[in-house]
């Protein structure tokens, strides 16, 4: 299943919301853990080159 540019993005964004929410909750914080597991979301080929698309207006649709 190929996922059109939005629906990439978006789970990239979710993913990313998920991990804030799991670094503000009360106990140990690890903030370099938390910058990589970001990094390792929001910093994907797939998902920078999605963004890219979507900001020039050339985002690939499906459907």
């Amino acid at each position: 299943m190929t996922l059109s540019d939005e629906e990439l993005a978006l789970m990239a964004l979710r993913e990313a919301q998920l991990i804030l929410a799991d670094y503000i909750q009360p106990g140990t914080r690890d903030p370099a853990k938390t910058i990589n597991e970001l990094l390792a979301v929001l910093d994907r080929n797939d998902v920078v080159e999605a963004v890219d698309r979507l900001e020039d207006g050339t985002g690939m649709r499906v459907g």
